[in-house]
């Protein structure tokens, strides 16, 4: 597996050199994010410096929408890193109309999973978020779907787990340094007279930087994906000479 550091060169290099349609795709993930607060509305609270929405069904029912494109996007998203400088709209569009259902129900039983073993013992929780992680990209990228693609997952982060947990602690430092920068921004639009805009700056910087942790996800698959052919063609070429010591 590629080390940390060039995992984070090339996932900046792959969104980096088609900088167009990533950031409007961190646009579109922008709207869908603050659309529910666009619509219900702000309400700041000094006191406790938190920002309290309104949870009506209407709002809920938004959101859901919301949490179900942005679902399509992040199936466009790796498309489009899976393309490369020949990636297109219509290409992801196209590819999200194809595997939008199958993509959809593995990333919901992925979360079941985790708040399941979450709501258990913890560390269930955590070791389902660990093995399974890589479960919607098999959907996406090797045509196995349900429980398959859990499979897949287990056994890729099972032969490499200690490099794939090294890994994942350097982009999730990353990853928590700016999001605690972010939630700065949330603490600014309590006070800012344009609160909602600071909220979508916020909200737009966030888009980015999931953006960026997917592709170096998407570059950890590939390498994982890579290892994995390596063991069964090395199975396969060993399996023969055993049959004929054996004879």
């Amino acid at each position: 597996m590629r080390p940390p550091l060039q995992l984070i060169e090339d996932a900046f290099r792959l969104i980096t050199n088609n900088l167009f349609i990533y950031v409007t795709y961190a646009i579109v993930m922008t709207v869908l994010s603050v659309l529910p607060i666009f619509i219900y509305g702000m309400n700041v609270s000094a006191p406790d410096f938190s920002i309290n929405m309104s949870y009506g069904p209407g709002y809920l029912v938004i959101t859901l929408l919301s949490g179900l494109v942005l679902a399509a996007v992040g199936i466009a998203l790796l498309k489009s890193f899976a393309d490369g400088a020949e990636a297109t709209f219509e290409h992801s569009l196209a590819y999200v109309k194809e595997h939008y259902v199958k993509f959809l129900i593995v990333f919901i039983l992925y979360y079941i999973t985790i708040i399941v073993g979450m709501i258990l013992l913890f560390i269930p929780g955590i070791l389902a978020a660990f093995f399974f992680t890589f479960a919607p990209f098999i959907v996406l990228f090797e045509g196995i779907d349900g429980v398959g693609a859990f499979k897949r997952s287990f056994q890729y982060v099972k032969g490499n787990a200690l490099g794939v947990l090294w890994r994942f602690i350097v982009i999730g430092a990353i990853y928590v340094l700016i999001s605690l920068a972010i939630q700065f921004t949330y603490v600014v639009a309590v006070f800012a007279e344009d609160g909602m805009g600071v909220l979508t700056l916020g909200a737009f910087i966030s888009s980015i930087v999931h953006c960026f942790f997917l592709a170096y996800m998407y570059h950890m698959y590939l390498d994982l994906k890579g290892l994995g052919v390596q063991s069964v063609v090395s199975a396969q070429e060993t399996q023969p000479t055993q049959t004929t010591d054996a004879q």
